[in-house]
């Protein structure tokens, strides 16, 4: 069984990193790809060829191991996908991630530099509370620690 997912993850890393590759363009033109092109659309009902099916569904397992680093922020989804510290933002800030406005924005989208220095322009459909002043406050504060590799592709790591 270990070996069999061995297996599947290295087809989700093939995948993942071989985007002009002929297999690759092939299933992404018959099943198409997730936000960002990491990994090929999930099939639903009974049909579809069994070893792909597979190979998708291993996809749930690896991304557990995998984690984004930013570059141009196209490909990352800023509260599904980037990771300050080992969860991704709607999970850390769940709260927060309730009242954003744009859920399914890239980095890219809300990620402006200024003078060198990194500005995040995220809004909420409404302003802090008193009480909630810290977790805005340690949100902002992890953000700005977040690292971002500007001028290269978003890339895909393993978590060490």
């Amino acid at each position: 069984m270990v070996f069999n997912h061995a297996l599947l993850g290295k087809w989700s890393w093939h995948y993942r990193s071989e985007r002009d590759a002929w297999w690759r363009v092939v299933v992404d033109a018959k099943f198409g790809s997730l936000w960002g092109g990491w990994c090929s659309m999930e099939l639903g009902g009974t049909f579809g060829v069994g070893l792909r099916k597979n190979i998708r569904k291993g996809w749930d397992t690896f991304q557990g191991f995998m984690s984004f680093e930013v570059g141009d922020g196209t490909r990352v989804r800023f509260w599904h996908d980037l990771r300050c510290g080992v969860t991704a933002l709607k999970t850390a800030f769940p709260d927060l991630f309730s009242i954003a406005c744009a859920k399914d924005a890239s980095v890219a989208a809300l990620l402006e530099v200024r003078g060198g220095y990194n500005q995040w322009n995220v809004s909420f459909s409404r302003g802090a509370h008193d009480w909630e002043v810290d977790v805005f406050a340690s949100f902002f504060q992890l953000l700005h620690s977040a690292r971002v590799r500007r001028g290269c592709e978003d890339r895909l790591w393993w978590i060490s």
